[in-house]
């Protein structure tokens, strides 16, 4: 029972929801497929992480110990999310989530010292964990009803990405 119509590009579904056809004419979906395409390319970063926190001046065990705080707080991170996204505007916060991965980024591209490097490792960690919420997204966006095809859809034009990213 979708209440609102498809052409608008943002219903909301309990059940039902978008023919693959209907989804792909909206400007939601390729919106959403952008965005997905984008957090695609952080896997650039995390290849070559290790390199570029040498380079800033770290040892190669000191860069691999600092990176392994991403994981570690997306555990917390990712449980919290989730009820975020039950909670608010599952695209909000994953544009929220977006923010301070950028602001990491930014630290770590533009920092100067140790500080600088652990703030983006925090930031990284902060907005990284905030993947799930697409499932969210496509669901809240499109229905259950075509929701693996269209997620299999949006995952097929962001995997070349995230494959050619790195290199």
């Amino acid at each position: 029972n979708i209440r609102s119509r498809p052409a608008s590009g943002a219903a909301t579904s309990t059940v039902g929801g978008f023919t693959v056809r209907q989804a792909l004419k909206t400007r939601a979906f390729w919106q959403f497929a952008a965005a997905s395409m984008f957090q695609a390319t952080s896997g650039a970063i995390s290849v070559h992480i290790i390199p570029i926190l040498v380079w800033k001046g770290l040892g190669q065990q000191a860069a691999a110990n600092m990176f392994s705080i991403v994981p570690l707080i997306g555990i917390p991170m990712t449980l919290l999310y989730g009820q975020l996204g039950d909670r608010f505007s599952p695209a909000r916060v994953a544009g929220l989530a977006a923010l301070v991965s950028t602001a990491g980024l930014a630290f770590l591209t533009f920092g100067h010292g140790l500080w600088t490097l652990y703030l983006f490792v925090v930031l990284q960690g902060l907005g990284e964990a905030a993947t799930p919420i697409a499932f969210a997204i496509n669901g809240s966006f499109f229905g259950r009803k075509n929701f693996a095809t269209l997620t299999g859809i949006r995952n097929a034009l962001s995997t070349p990405i995230g494959f050619a990213a790195p290199i």
